[in-house]
């Protein structure tokens, strides 16, 4: 009996060294949400040594989007969402609004060359705008009205003789808005590189820039909608009366 004890006592201090052994190769992965929207796998999951883990932001719904990894170990994580469990690691996905559609400024608010605002993590800046004949217009202004007169719902901005700059530090793969315009020229520019001074909006469907389809859908009376689908990092509107709403992206 007594060796029989002392058999059972051996294998269980066997079994303790090895999981005291094998504990120091599994590691935790920590996960913190800035916004709304979640990860797969949940955060606290523990995985083996040098694990390669994919990691899946899933926005709350069509309101968000994933923008970019924030934390600590962000810098590990590769093009495809990817992080090797080589320690314990800590990130945060950070999920940001997917439109910009003007509803939390004050309605009359007026904007000036050199003015800038934040909406949805996006950079709002206003800009100097270019007549027809290619003369630089430093005194126009942008307004917040409430007219809808890009056919949306709410509030528009209109832009009367100058030019948003819209910058998306993290870049993005799609970009849609609708539109009302009613006179004069438009400027576009995209990725601060390609300018465009043209009449109207509609001259701009089916051209290509950078691999980025740009497509104007027309709903009569002036309004419509267009959509750049690639990569846009930087995006600039501008006209004498022009509105748009409903700016509405995914990165």
């Amino acid at each position: 009996m007594r060796r029989k004890k002392l058999l059972v006592a051996s294998l269980v201090v066997i079994v303790m060294v090895s999981l005291a052994a094998c504990l120091p190769n599994i590691f935790k992965l920590t996960i913190k949400i800035n916004g709304q929207g979640s990860v797969t796998p949940k955060s606290g999951s523990r995985f083996v040594k040098n694990a390669v883990v994919k990691l899946q932001p899933t926005p709350e719904n069509d309101d968000w989007c994933f923008a970019y990894w924030g934390g600590s170990n962000s810098s590990e994580i590769d093009e495809w969402n990817r992080i090797l469990m080589d320690g314990n690691k800590s990130v945060t996905a950070n999920f940001v609004k997917s439109y910009v559609d003007f509803s939390n400024l004050v309605v009359n608010t007026v904007y000036h060359v050199g003015d800038v605002f934040t909406d949805s993590a996006v950079g709002i800046n206003f800009e100097s705008f270019t007549s027809l004949d290619y003369q630089i217009i430093e005194s126009g202004c942008a307004k917040i009205d409430h007219y809808q007169s890009a056919g949306g719902q709410g509030q528009d901005l209109f832009l009367n003789n100058i030019c948003a700059n819209f910058d998306f530090v993290h870049g993005l793969y799609r970009l849609t808005f609708l539109y009302g315009e009613y006179g004069g020229n438009v400027n576009l520019g995209i990725n601060n590189g390609h300018f465009y001074n043209i009449e109207n909006i509609s001259e701009l469907d089916g051209l290509i820039v950078d691999d980025i389809l740009i497509t104007v859908t027309e709903y009569g009376n002036g309004q419509g909608r267009m959509t750049l689908n690639g990569t846009v990092g930087n995006f600039v509107i501008g006209g004498q009366e022009l509105w748009i709403d409903s700016v509405k992206f995914d990165m």
